[in-house]
């Protein structure tokens, strides 16, 4: 099997991906704008120059293709949500399947505002999460994170504020970038990821970790994580979360949480 990974140019995760499916036999190709971490990797066989979904969305899917059929790809992994968002919209002219449920699924499944929402429905605990006016942040204590509801449609990284006057001025900048701002009290602790790969049969392959080190500080995701036994609790709440999306023809059960 041949597999192409996409990336932004900069994402450690594609070489550990790139390094998993070498190991088990697969022929790893790297694809980004600038040359990215992947290609330098030894478990990449080539480098493809492919356009950033900024540049365009039609000159993305249309690199995208013209790669796969020059060099045989069967399947292809993106690593940021506006490239699942634009190879979802247009699966009908790809080159090679993907695994994404109906596409108005995808995007709910990407719009944290909606998101929060569901996953409280299906039993996993969620942190206070507002539509960021200057009411709303008023009423948030201690410090406050702002970012855009859907990565979709305005790209802002999380960002911490002190504030409710600071937070709102990132908030309008997020609007006027075409997004809707979110707020959200932000919370101590660990952070834990749970990634799993299911289909029609229920999950296939799970894993639990816990963050050793984020980036970037404050606001971040995890730099070295800690595989850790999966919680029997969290992974029933999970599925009916993933239940529940699938119920509302989302994504198809396909998902990392």
């Amino acid at each position: 099997m041949r597999v192409l990974i996409v990336d932004e140019g900069l994402e450690r995760c594609a070489v550990a991906a790139a390094r998993a499916l070498a190991a088990r036999g697969w022929t790893v190709g790297a694809g980004s704008a600038p040359p990215n971490l992947a290609a330098r990797s030894r478990a990449t066989s080539a480098w493809h120059r492919i356009p950033h979904t900024d540049d365009g969305e039609e000159l993305f899917i249309d690199s995208v293709n013209e790669v796969v059929g020059r060099h045989g790809y069967d399947a292809v992994f993106v690593t940021w949500e506006a490239a699942v968002a634009a190879l979802s919209a247009h699966r009908d002219r790809l080159r090679f399947p993907v695994g994404y449920g109906p596409h108005d699924g995808v995007l709910h499944a990407m719009d944290k505002e909606r998101l929060m929402r569901t996953a409280e429905r299906a039993g996993l605990a969620v942190p206070t999460t507002v539509h960021a006016t200057s009411e709303s942040l008023s009423r948030l204590s201690g410090a406050i994170i702002v970012k855009p509801a859907s990565p979709v449609d305005a790209k802002f990284a999380a960002a911490s504020f002190a504030s409710p006057s600071d937070a709102l001025q990132q908030a309008r900048l997020i609007e006027q970038a075409g997004g809707r701002p979110i707020a959200q009290q932000q919370l101590r602790g660990s952070l834990i990821a749970v990634s799993l790969v299911a289909g029609a049969q229920g999950v296939v392959s799970i894993a639990q970790q816990v963050a050793v080190q984020v980036w970037p500080r404050p606001v971040g995701v995890t730099a070295r994580g800690r595989t850790v036994a999966v919680d029997a609790g969290l992974r029933a709440r999970i599925e009916r979360l993933l239940e529940e999306l699938q119920d509302r023809k989302s994504t198809r059960l396909n998902s990392s949480h």
